[in-house]
Formats: structure tokens, C-alpha cells, sequence
């Protein structure tokens, strides 16, 4: 090593505990652990609690309900039609079964409204709106549907797979209410866009179930950790530019879960409320940590 005088003093590794304790008494060696171990405790203590407090929210090009309702129907009818010629295979104990029996089973089936015509739509609960003359009509949202049977759900999807478009990939996720899942269609190549917190204009908190029932529902409902609440959003009218007229599926994550909601036509409904579903207390602490200035409480 250089003898240049700014270079600092060089101690050996091998000689750097005895150089060291003919400087501190045990004492000061003690003080000086201590107070390290301190800081580096608050330190990780700091780390956690900004690592627990974050959120981090993206958006993904989608497909909406509309566009892939045809494909929809046709994948229900070709499960159903597997469905049938396995049954006809079943009861008569061999591999192929006479053409006319199998089409007047289909015809037979075909004829009746009944569930099992639909052996899709079981496990996939299409979004739908409720208008005024009573009839359900599909939505145009990137919220294709919800679903409790998800393992059920990826066999269907699997096995029909040549019947969609193939630049996207199906995603299950979030949590619509309860333990009802959101399906999503999120298309390839997959294009990612990170909002910042700021681009959050508003959050709109609204009880649910026994939370809803005022004061002492709410008591009730987190003493028996049952508190829920439905998280709405809405963002800044700034970014129309960037969202334009497009179909987004919006994934909102804390440390702790996955939230999703949909976005439609932003140029068009800058106001438009978009619902992440049913939020659990400790998440909902986090939100209101964050947004506390935007925070719409119903």
C-alpha cells in the first residue's frame, strides 16, 4: 500500500481487534454494541413499516366482455357437446356409439333450457347490468365475469382454448365479494402501466354486509374479523391521454392481497368509479393511510 499521507491509517485484519481494545475500555465497547444494534433495529423497523404501508397499482390492456362474448358461447357449446358424447360413451360401455343415437341426445338436451346446457356459465358468472325492464345485459368491462370454481374454470378454459383469440391470456385474481374471484383477459404482448399514487383522484369506502349496519354492526364485524368494505376509485382526469379509449384491467396489490378492477373507455368517462371489490380491514387501514386526503367514506 502507498504511504500517501491521505489515504487514511491501514490496519491488518489480523491486528484490528487488538489495535482496537488498547483504544476502548469494555465499557465503551458495550455502549458502542448497543447502540447499534439500536439503530439497525429502528432501521429494519422503518423498512418494514414503509414496505407494509405501500401499494402498487397497474394497468393492462384488455379485452372487454362484449368483444368475447361469441367465443364465450361457442366454448359452452363445445364443452357441452364433449360432455354428451362421454355420456353416450359411458352407458353403452364402448368407444363409439351409433351417430343417430348421439344427435338425438344432443337434440334432446338441445331442446330444454336447462342448467346443464351450460356447463360454462356454471363456474364463469358473466358481468352483467340489471336495466329497467328487468332483462340482464352483458357489460363492457374488462371484468369478464367472477368465479367461485376456479380450478374448474382453467379445465374449461384449457380445453377450449382454439376457440379464442390467441393474443391473451386469462387471469383469475382479485376479490369481487366473498370468495368470488374476477376473470380477466389481458392481452399480449403484455404492456404494463404503473400509476403513482398521485393519479388517484378519490377513494370512495363503502361497508358491506354487517359493516354496513351501522356503528355496531361495524363493532361486531372486526371483533370477529369479518369487516369488509367496497373500494371504489376514481383517477385524474389528467390521464385520459395516456389511458385514451382502451380497455384496462386495473391491479391494485397491498403486501398482503391482489385487487382488480376495470377500466373503459377513459377518454369518454374520466368520472368513472372503478371497483376493486371487497377489501378486509387491515388493507383498508393501509388505503386510508395513503389516500387519507382523498378518502370518500358512504
Amino acid at each position: 500500500m502507498s504511504g500517501d499521507k491521505d489515504a487514511g491509517v491501514f490496519i491488518p485484519a489480523d491486528n484490528l481487534a487488538a489495535n482496537v481494545s488498547k483504544h476502548l475500555t469494555l465499557t465503551q465497547m458495550k455502549r458502542i454494541t448497543y447502540t447499534f444494534l439500536i439503530v439497525l433495529f429502528l432501521t429494519n423497523c422503518n423498512e418494514e413499516k414503509k414496505q407494509h404501508n405501500d401499494i402498487k397499482i397497474k394497468l393492462y390492456e384488455s379485452y372487454d366482455l362484449v368483444e368475447l362474448y361469441p367465443s364465450l358461447i361457442k366454448a359452452n357449446q363445445a364443452i357441452r357437446k364433449h360432455q354428451l358424447d362421454s355420456i353416450a360413451n359411458i352407458s353403452t360401455g364402448i368407444e363409439l356409439v351409433d351417430k343417430i343415437n348421439r344427435e338425438n341426445a344432443r337434440k334432446e338436451n338441445s331442446e330444454t333450457n336447462s342448467i346443464e346446457n351450460y356447463p360454462l356459465f356454471q363456474v364463469l358468472l358473466l358481468n352483467t347490468t340489471l336495466h329497467s325492464d328487468g332483462k340482464a345485459y352483458i357489460d363492457s368491462s374488462a371484468l369478464i365475469a367472477s368465479t367461485l370454481d376456479s380450478i374448474r374454470l382453467r379445465k374449461y378454459l384449457k380445453q377450449t382454448y382454439s376457440i379464442f383469440p390467441n393474443d391473451f391470456n386469462w387471469i383469475i385474481t382479485g376479490k369481487l365479494s366473498g370468495k368470488f374471484k374476477c376473470v380477466h383477459a389481458i392481452k399480449l404482448p403484455r404492456k404494463e402501466i404503473n400509476l403513482k399514487n398521485s393519479d388517484i383522484k378519490s377513494i370512495v369506502i363503502q361497508p358491506t354486509g354487517m359493516t354496513g349496519l351501522g356503528q355496531v354492526g361495524e363493532k361486531i364485524a372486526t371483533l370477529n374479523n369479518e369487516a369488509k368494505y367496497w373500494i371504489k376509485l376514481t383517477l385524474k382526469e389528467g390521464l385520459y391521454n395516456l389511458l385514451d379509449n382502451k380497455t384496462y384491467t386495473l391491479i391494485l396489490n397491498t403486501t398482503t392481497y391482489e385487487y382488480s378492477g376495470s377500466i373503459v373507455n377513459f377518454r369518454k368517462r374520466p368520472n368513472q368509479e372503478i371497483v376493486i371489490g371487497e377489501m378486509g380491514k387491515n388493507d383498508l387501514e393501509i388505503v386510508k393511510e395513503l389516500f387519507k386526503d382523498r378518502i370518500i367514506t358512504k
